[in-house]
């Protein structure tokens, strides 16, 4: 049962603090990571995603394949995160506090882009735009929200970094998750880290449940770094455990907290009465 009232995110910053958003730097905010999509020899590399077709009957490539960078343009600095797909027909699922917002949390981002990997390698694959999808009174209970896919990026020279096919990698919809974690067992925490490869490429990172509260979270020793929020964390089995979220605020940042499968799940819940209510 969740010990939970009022804000969720309230309760667990205690002792915590949120993951800040990715800085992508001001001017063109897409030009270092388009820089990115170039191999040595300058030649863009292809996406192995849903033109040659990888083999999802691998777990680890399914969940890798699925796990996205996501960078907004709100006119300033910008910001960013990591997101997961967890619907082929292009919905990301991430933390609200990535989204640049106002005062009554409506987004103010000019733009926003999600990067797809090569999931063998980690590499930038294709870039599309993206809406991010703010609940009122329910994002920032639970400090999740969603972004819908767009169109694939463009860029001057007329080349699409993208398929129309629009149909995405989604292994949350076919995966399997894992509701009853133990103390001990294996994680491994998909994402985009500003601290590796400045957050172009996915990263990935390991340890052990390292405790579990009585608030839904999943407190872990795998690494969880600015710009980890909103990806995915996996048990050895490769089943969903939950969305990265938060660092300890220790100087060391030596353990990671996860919204479990429950949390996200209060959200779901919340978000289905909250379109009741407005249709």
């Amino acid at each position: 049962m969740l010990l939970i009232s009022g804000s969720v995110v309230g309760v667990l910053l205690v002792g915590f603090v949120l993951l800040p958003s990715d800085s992508v730097g001001s001017g063109d905010s897409f030009a270092p990571l388009l820089a990115a999509l170039k191999d040595a020899d300058g030649a863009p590399h292809s996406s192995p995603i849903r033109k040659t077709g990888i083999d999802l009957s691998s777990r680890d490539d399914a969940v890798a394949g699925s796990v996205v960078d996501i960078l907004c343009d709100d006119g300033g600095d910008g910001s960013g995160g990591s997101g997961t797909i967890v619907d082929p027909d292009g919905i990301v699922i991430t933390n609200s506090h990535i989204i640049p917002q106002d005062s009554d949390e409506n987004s103010t981002a000019i733009n926003c882009v999600v990067t797809l990997p090569d999931p063998r390698t980690g590499k930038i694959s294709e870039i599309y735009w993206a809406e991010p999808v703010l609940i009122p009174y329910v994002s920032n209970k639970y400090d999740l929200a969603f972004f819908e896919i767009g169109a694939p990026y463009v860029d001057k020279a007329g080349k699409a970094y993208g398929s129309t096919s629009g149909s995405f990698p989604s292994f949350w919809t076919n995966g399997c998750s894992n509701d009853d974690v133990r103390l001990g067992e294996a994680v491994t925490v998909y994402g985009y880290p500003t601290i590796s490869a400045e957050g172009y490429y996915l990263t990935v990172t390991d340890g052990i449940v390292s405790a579990i509260p009585n608030d839904g979270t999943i407190v872990t020793s795998a690494k969880v770094s600015s710009g980890n929020s909103g990806g995915i964390a996996v048990d050895a089995g490769g089943c969903i455990i939950g969305i990265p979220s938060m660092i300890s605020t220790d100087g060391d940042e030596s353990l990671g907290i996860i919204l479990s499968n429950a949390i996200i799940q209060e959200f779901l819940n919340d978000y289905g009465a909250y379109l009741e209510i407005t249709n």
